[in-house]
């Protein structure tokens, strides 16, 4: 279906300040649904209170309004402007709030404005609890014991009936405010209380604790012509019981059998057909770790934080298709790259998602997570292992780490008892608490057993402290286990080995994190059978090849280098050890400088003229030597 010419002028509502929960990755979506709609040839009006946001520039919208995104404001607006279309799923929670109360008070009809893509009553049926619950009951889906209520007397009556503990999940709300896990009346008269206030419509969902269970995602699209496809799934290292802001997240799922990923992917594709929506959705599932046995959690009906998060990691735009779509274009029609938007993307490399929390800056705040939000950033890193995506993720969020470890869980701070009793609740430092029982010895099936994180994890965190404990006291292992290699296979004498290994090693010490070896950048993007869409960002990557190529190089440089010290040492005791630089890099060789010595005017000729190695496209050389003295 070509897109619809009837429509001139669009209406786009932001997302407004920047709120936990909701912050920079509805711009990042903002920003593409506005560039996409003009794309087509649409004009674009937006309404966004933010003007720290790049989707308010005014190259990104042709005209912008920087009002309060409340229900008058945007009432005038759309009375002023009177655009033929709003498209209400691009702005988070907000827009979609703002777009079903213009609908409720009847401005739309007034107006004559149409709302794009997902229509209200889909909007009503995937947000409020009670129709959704409905909804998911007659097609079949399982969802988890729960009643509505509408006040803390029903709420208190429910509790009693489900039975201790249970959840809150108040409706209409965002990063789960004012949701939480009651295990007692007094918690409960409290919580509901709080829970009523903060729901646009009172009311709330009282549901039984399902703790424990496996958290499982899908970012899911569907058009007017009923294609629908998973753009990618995601699993929370946490189980259910924190919330997913707050979780380390990795996509693609890693421990999902075949059975349990296409269980539920079907699920999520039969929910997005019976709510009709048209454009992404969110479709949140509990997992029994157990059993084949699964909970519908929630549906979002509107670009969400994990959109962004799965636009990133898939490299398929998520808010640019949803905004085309909202248009009439099907996803046949929409190019991405040299891809059709059609076509289910498959990642051969692991994206992580660590949350980055604020309690540096509130030292008085608890830590303890729950399903209400608390973490205000959060940084994607992506490799091909999960030990490497994981470190890259750590290093990324900027409080001064490098690896697993935290202080105050040190032997001399925290004992193994005091650290199992720690890691009981989900707090924002439980990864390095668990890394340090690990440092300790504490069998991780026992972690896992208080934890309910999954073994598969904690096998991968395992994997890194055994890694650090066993290398501990090496400079570079890497390097340090190519030169025995080379000495094994090379034939070289122990004194040469020696003298080369821990001279280089020095060296390397010395310029630590400023010396980059070998590395290398691959490309985001899709594979889709036949075709491969690149996207035009990367990540990076160690070159292995490159790597070992390089350390060889150091090899035979350090023999001949100690070769010829050992042979000037008697004549000249205040002589330098060498040292061998990177000249260039021609037509596939590198080329490198005389090897100087103090002596070098002594007629002595160079070591190494030039060794052929294939260069990959974008790699870093670095200046590679050892020094030392003779006394």
């Amino acid at each position: 279906m070509p897109k619809r010419t009837d429509l001139k002028k669009i209406m786009v509502i932001g997302s407004g300040p920047i709120v936990i929960g909701q912050a920079a990755e509805f711009d990042y979506a903002g920003t593409q649904a506005c560039l996409a709609l003009k794309e087509e040839g649409y004009e674009v009006i937006l309404l966004n209170s933010n003007p720290a946001t790049i989707m308010t520039d005014t190259s990104i919208a042709d005209k912008v309004y920087m009002e309060p995104l409340t229900l008058e404001y945007a009432a005038r607006i759309c009375r002023f402007e009177r655009p033929d279309a709003i498209v209400p799923g691009i702005g988070g929670q907000t827009g979609l709030n703002i777009a079903m109360q213009l609908a409720e008070k009847g401005v739309l009809e007034e107006c004559e404005i149409e709302l794009l893509g997902t229509d209200a009553k889909s909007i009503e049926c995937a947000e409020d609890r009670e129709l959704f619950k409905e909804l998911c009951q007659k097609i079949g889906e399982p969802v988890v014991p729960s009643e509505i209520t509408y006040s803390i007397d029903e709420g208190l009556s429910a509790a009693e009936e489900i039975g201790y503990p249970v959840i809150l999940r108040p409706a209409f709300t965002l990063g789960g405010t004012g949701g939480g896990f009651a295990n007692n009346p007094t918690e409960m008269k409290s919580m509901m209380k709080n829970a009523l206030a903060l729901s646009p419509v009172h009311q709330v969902l009282v549901e039984k604790s399902i703790k424990g269970y496996k958290e499982i995602e899908y970012e899911v699209m569907r058009d007017s012509n009923d294609t629908a496809l998973t753009v990618c799934n995601m699993e929370n290292l946490d189980p259910v019981g924190i919330h997913t802001g707050d979780s380390i997240v990795v996509a693609p799922s890693q421990t999902l059998t075949n059975k349990e990923y296409h269980m539920l992917r079907d699920s999520a594709l039969k929910i997005i057909r019976a709510l009709d929506v048209k454009g992404g959705c969110n479709v949140q599932f509990a997992l029994d770790p157990q059993s084949f046995s699964y909970y519908v959690i929630e549906v979002n009906p509107r670009v969400s934080r994990s959109s962004a998060l799965a636009s990133k990691a898939s490299g398929y735009p998520i808010a640019r298709v949803s905004a085309k779509i909202a248009v009439g274009m099907t996803l046949d029609e929409i190019q991405l790259a040299n891809t059709p938007a059609c076509f289910e993307p498959t990642l051969d490399y692991i994206v992580t998602k660590m949350p980055r929390f604020p309690f540096d800056k509130f030292t008085e705040a608890s830590n303890t997570l729950s399903t209400q939000m608390k973490a205000t950033g959060e940084v994607m890193s992506v490799g091909r292992t999960m030990e490497e995506s994981l470190l890259k993720a750590i290093r990324s969020l900027e409080t001064g780490k490098n690896h697993i470890h935290m202080e105050k869980f040190d032997r001399d701070h925290m004992t193994a008892e005091q650290l199992l009793d720690y890691i009981k609740e989900g707090t924002d430092d439980r990864l390095y608490a668990i890394s340090q029982l690990m440092w300790m010895g504490v069998d991780h099936s026992r972690i896992c057993n208080i934890t309910q994180i999954d073994m598969f994890f904690l096998d991968k965190i395992k994997n890194i402290v055994d890694f650090e404990k066993e290398k501990f006291g090496h400079v570079s292992y890497f390097i340090y286990k190519t030169f025995l290699h080379a000495e094994r296979i090379l034939a070289f004498n122990s004194p040469t080995m020696n003298f080369a290994v821990y001279s280089c090693m020095i060296v390397i010490s010395y310029f630590g994190a400023k010396m980059i070896l070998a590395s290398g950048n691959s490309p985001i993007g899709f594979n889709t059978g036949s075709l491969t869409s690149l996207i035009t960002y990367t990540y990076q990557i160690l070159n292995s090849l490159m790597f070992v190529s390089m350390c060889f190089v150091m090899v035979i440089i350090a023999r001949n280098s100690a070769e010829r010290i050992s042979e000037v040492i008697d004549e000249k005791p205040d002589i330098t050890s060498p040292i061998n630089a990177v000249k260039e890099v021609k037509d596939g060789s590198v080329v490198y400088d005389d090897v100087c010595f103090r002596y070098s005017a002594s007629g002595e000729k160079n070591v190494l003229d030039h060794i052929n190695l294939n260069i990959p496209s974008g790699s870093t050389v670095g200046i590679i030597g050892a020094t030392g003295s003779s006394k």
